[in-house]
């Protein structure tokens, strides 16, 4: 029997056990060890969000964390087989209790076996809903509300159950890399899958091991289940590398099968970054509400998406916090380009007005015919090439220009030009120099964009280091001073 405080039978849930709204529940469940073992819990349930809940078996706490993943919706054809936990049991009767202070997960039911292995027949028996509580097959315990018997449905809520059912997606072990045992469901048997992380081989590789064959492997099993009329799942695993860009996968897969789609699907929306993990929530809510899951199912199969969702809410609360600099921070972690690098060097010249001695280029240690053939060509950047590398920064968020090389760059033909062009832009930027002809541009640097001017001062030997040093200062900052 089941006893606490929630539904049992929600004609909107069916055959679900919900809190009805109530923001807190407790159910406890009685069942049955055939024999002493070690035993595996499995849950079966829905959930549009994160729902912590609190697993007890005779009384005592098993897990603090337990059904709390997302598996993209609320009602029965939402519902994910997750693995919980492992537990040494006696033989005999036990309990079984959740409780969480604070909406529960929509619960179809547990399931206890020690063949972990095979549970796919026991939960074929879970969602057919005729099982007594605690009713076990060789080694396998089905745990059941028996108010959820179908037998107890008007014919009407039958129909509905039986529809629903048929949707329900029961897990099925299968040597693939595509999902974990512990990650969850697979599909119906009668139903070829079709496992995609991703719109592109580049996207998809990041949920197969690198593998971007299976990209097209998947793709020409879509299409040959099209073309020969063979009923196919897109089953779409969300990541920490695609979960931004489901719209995208939506469409590649509804283009491939050939079906109208609707062109402005649009992706989830990084920004605002604040209340990032509630809004795609909803998000893919949404979304799976618009495709039919006999042809379409969302899985969430990374364990730490919902972590990065919730450090992205936590870094936005902090004070100093930057959104460009999170936005970097991102790109390495979902394998992607959501803004622009906060600076960009651009190498403006080979030229060189001074030989130093270390200079990989100029150096006069260099053999004649090498450092002859490096001052071979114009070797200068097209001041038209810059100017468009310099608006795509901008469109980009890039925050600052860098002027190096392998050439001194006061020296390059354009100088005073592409000054004017980084100021238009509205960039900072930061110049290394040899400072040689820091008294014709001082002014120009000096006006305000220049961030600083990095003064290379190098010397043969330590003694020739100490004894000019503080003159090169002195005149540098003197010079600066004047202008």
């Amino acid at each position: 029997m089941i006893s606490g405080d929630v539904q049992g039978l929600n004609p909107d849930f069916i055959p679900l056990v919900v809190d009805s709204g109530k923001g807190s529940g407790t159910a406890e469940y009685e069942f049955s060890i055939p024999e002493d073992g070690l035993y595996v819990l499995f849950s079966v349930y829905a959930s549009v969000e994160s729902r912590p809940t609190n697993i007890f078996i005779d009384n005592k706490i098993i897990k603090s964390d337990g059904l709390k993943k997302i598996t993209g919706g609320s009602v029965v054809s939402d519902t994910v087989v997750f693995k919980e936990l492992e537990i040494y049991l006696a033989k005999g009767s036990h309990r079984l209790k959740i409780f969480r202070d604070g909406f529960i997960p929509h619960i179809h039911g547990f399931i206890f076996t020690k063949e972990n292995d095979d549970i796919h027949e026991s939960i074929v028996q879970l969602h057919a809903g005729d099982l007594e509580i605690g009713k076990h097959s060789s080694l396998k315990i089905i745990i059941f509300p028996p108010e959820l018997k179908r037998d107890h449905f008007t014919d009407d809520l039958r129909m509905k159950y039986d529809t629903l059912r048929a949707g329900i997606y029961p897990y099925k072990k299968e040597n693939n890399k595509h999902f974990n045992f512990s990650d969850g469901i697979v599909s119906q048997s009668k139903t070829e899958s079709i496992y995609l992380y991703g719109d592109t081989s580049e996207v998809h590789r990041w949920g197969v091991n690198l593998d971007e064959i299976d990209f097209y492997k998947q793709s020409e099993k879509l299409k040959y289940c099209v073309v020969n009329k063979i009923g196919c799942r897109a089953i779409i695993g969300v990541r920490r590398t695609n979960f931004y860009r489901l719209g995208r996968i939506l469409r590649y897969v509804n283009e491939t099968r050939e079906i109208d789609t609707d062109k402005k699907q649009n992706d989830f929306n990084l920004k605002p970054l604040k209340n990032v993990r509630k809004r795609f929530n909803k998000y893919l809510t949404g979304l799976s509400k618009k495709v039919s899951i006999d042809a379409v199912v969302f899985h969430i199969v990374d364990k730490k998406l919902d972590d990065l969702l919730m450090c992205i809410e936590h870094t936005v609360r902090r004070r100093g916090y930057k959104e460009k600099e999170l936005l970097r921070a991102l790109g390495p972690v979902c394998k992607d380009v959501f803004i622009g690098p906060r600076l960009v060097l651009l190498n403006l010249c080979g030229l060189c007005n001074t030989d130093c001695v270390y200079c990989r280029k100029y150096s006069p240690f260099l053999d004649k015919e090498y450092r002859k053939g490096g001052m071979k060509g114009k070797q200068v950047l097209d001041l038209d090439v810059i100017k468009k590398v310099l608006s795509n920064a901008r469109k980009m968020k890039v925050e600052n220009i860098l002027l190096v090389g392998e050439g001194e760059p006061t020296i390059y033909p354009q100088f005073m030009e592409l000054i004017k062009a980084i100021k238009k832009c509205g960039f900072k930027f930061n110049i290394s120099t040899n400072g040689m002809l820091l008294d014709k541009y001082a002014k120009l640097l000096a006006s305000g964009s220049c961030e600083s001017v990095t003064v290379s001062m190098s010397f043969a030997s330590p003694g020739t280091f100490n004894k000019y040093i503080l003159i090169q200062i002195c005149l540098t900052l003197l010079l600066l001073k004047k202008t």
